[in-house]
């Protein structure tokens, strides 16, 4: 049994999100999902971790393969080449994108409904500054 702690980011292994990122709930992890975890805490701070995780949802999605029920293997996740900026320049898009980042989930959480075009701009945002695209 695997343990998941709040906030710890899982992907969904199976099923029509194969391949989406969520933020996952104290408790055991379902054999649906799969835990992500870092190695290198000292190389790659956490946060932009997650925010790199977060932008490469629709790449992992893409690779999930299947006619009947769609699934993504775990070879898929981790044979994904990441390349990792500076510790300052991680900290410093940390730093760009958890304000705004933190003010979208406030409206949502207020409004108790998803804004579709909230969610499309804190994906396009953050995925913008983790490649690059953005200047910070």
């Amino acid at each position: 049994c695997i343990m998941v702690n709040e906030g710890d980011l899982v992907i969904i292994r199976s099923g029509a999100n194969a391949g989406e990122i969520l933020k996952g709930k104290s408790g055991a992890l379902s054999s649906n999902l799969f835990l992500v975890k870092l190695d290198y805490d000292n190389m790659v701070d956490h946060e932009f971790f997650n925010f790199l995780l977060i932008s490469m949802e629709s790449y992992f999605m893409s690779k999930a393969t299947g006619v009947g029920q769609k699934n993504i293997t775990k070879q898929s996740i981790v044979s994904t080449t990441c390349y990792i900026p500076s510790f300052d320049e991680q900290k410093r898009i940390v730093d760009y994108l958890t304000p705004i980042c933190k003010t979208i989930d406030e409206i949502h959480s207020a409004l108790g409904v998803t804004i579709p075009k909230l969610v499309d701009y804190r994906k396009a945002l953050v995925y913008d500054a983790v490649t690059g695209k953005l200047d910070i």
